[in-house]
């Protein structure tokens, strides 16, 4: 939590974030980062759909990026659930 901590202050996030996981997610959106607008999230084994789920709340994001993510299905489908 600390690592997702340092990179909050930027309105873009755009790294390899192996470290985030579902709960990091939800930690995001529950805070309502009202600079946040765009993130990627790649490369990365624990996420889950779970995760990708929580971040449809976020109405800031004008940019989101899921790649390469072995634990979610279909982030496009997971998305418009």
């Amino acid at each position: 939590m600390l690592y997702l901590l340092s990179i909050l202050p930027f309105p873009t996030i755009s790294q390899t974030l192996r470290y985030l996981t579902d709960t990091s997610l939800k930690y995001l959106v529950m805070t309502k980062l009202p600079t946040l607008e765009d993130l990627e999230v790649s490369d990365n084994g624990t996420v889950t759909d779970d995760g990708v789920v929580y971040l449809r709340k976020m109405e800031t994001l004008r940019r989101l990026r899921l790649q390469n993510l072995p634990g979610v299905d279909d982030p496009q489908m997971v998305i418009g659930r």
